[in-house]
């Protein structure tokens, strides 16, 4: 026995070609099994999120450089010589 669930059909029409999809009610996207561990993870610790914005901003996100700044501390270096031992 065939069983015929409801379903709602989305035609999509371009220039040259015609799509049609079809979607029962009982339709779902995929959800791989890491994602699902994820959500879960995220549920459970709803802090996750914060500290991983607080780690980046400590250890990426550095202020705008300074070019006066850069170009004074370029000219104050001393020169080393290509040979230490001349």
């Amino acid at each position: 026995m065939i069983c015929s669930l409801p379903t709602i059909e989305i035609k999509l029409e371009h220039e040259s070609f015609l799509i049609i999809m079809k979607y029962t009610q009982f339709s779902t996207p995929y959800e791989s099994e890491f994602t699902q561990f994820i959500k879960q993870f995220k549920r459970q610790h709803p802090d996750t999120e914060k500290k991983q914005r607080e780690a980046r901003a400590l250890w990426w996100d550095k202020p705008p450089l300074d070019l006066d700044e850069m170009a004074r501390e370029r000219m104050s270096d001393v020169k080393m010589k290509p040979y230490e031992y001349d």
